[in-house]
């Protein structure tokens, strides 16, 4: 199953490398998803279901703080983000686009706490692996550089 998507998103990357550029969003999420598929193809049944589940549990603890922070429960927010993020490390890294959006509501969350420089440190490392990820003229930059300017 993951040696065709793999085969599918390296045919759309070059495509979308050669007609739009290297550096166009397009072509940047085309090679995270080859690169995905290709990971998925390395991974034996039982780390993919590991795979699976950090990111179902990690989706639910980001949940979670997201209802946390909009009730103004902040520090259980960033609580719940904190262990979001140890759930992703291990299997996604702390440079994969999951982790990184983990990183972006937790300098939100801990910017709307006052801890100011904790959040200034989850914000870069944030945008740092976004960049790596999709470059600098993706939108989701975008929105890690609106996070650090607030």
């Amino acid at each position: 199953r993951w040696a065709p998507s793999a085969a599918h998103w390296r045919i759309l990357a070059e495509t979308e490398a050669v007609l739009r550029g290297k550096g166009h969003a397009l072509a940047a999420e085309a090679r995270l998803e080859l690169a995905h598929a290709l990971a998925q193809a390395r991974r034996t049944p039982a780390q993919r279901e590991q795979f699976a589940l950090a990111l179902s549990r990690g989706f639910a603890l980001q949940q979670r703080a997201l209802e946390s922070h909009g009730k103004g429960d902040l520090r259980e927010a960033v609580r719940l983000l904190r262990e979001a993020l140890a759930v992703y490390k291990p299997v996604l890294g702390e440079s994969h686009p999951v982790s990184a959006h983990a990183l972006d509501n937790l300098g939100i969350a801990l910017q709307d706490l006052g801890e100011h420089k904790a959040a200034l440190a989850a914000l870069r490392q944030a945008l740092a692996a976004r960049r790596a990820d999709f470059g600098d003229n993706h939108p989701i930059c975008a929105r890690s550089l609106n996070s650090l300017a607030r």
